[in-house]
């Protein structure tokens, strides 16, 4: 899994998890302008956009190890 933190650094934290099998760049284009001034944005590209996609427990399990410290 592939991330990159953004906006204000200051700000709440907010996850966007991109749907529609797409990378967050495509997904969230429209509105990271708007959240990037009041939060913190860690952006999600899954595994399987730039080589093999595993599985969805995979790609999940991922996700929890960066959410849980």
């Amino acid at each position: 899994m592939q991330f990159e933190e953004l906006g204000n650094m200051a700000g709440k934290k907010l996850m966007l998890l991109p749907g529609t099998c797409c990378d967050w760049q495509t997904n969230f284009r429209t509105v990271i302008d708007s959240l990037s001034e009041k939060y913190h944005l860690i952006c999600v590209n899954y595994d399987g956009f730039d080589d093999v996609f595993p599985d969805m427990i995979t790609v999940t399990e991922k996700i929890e190890k960066y959410i849980k410290p």
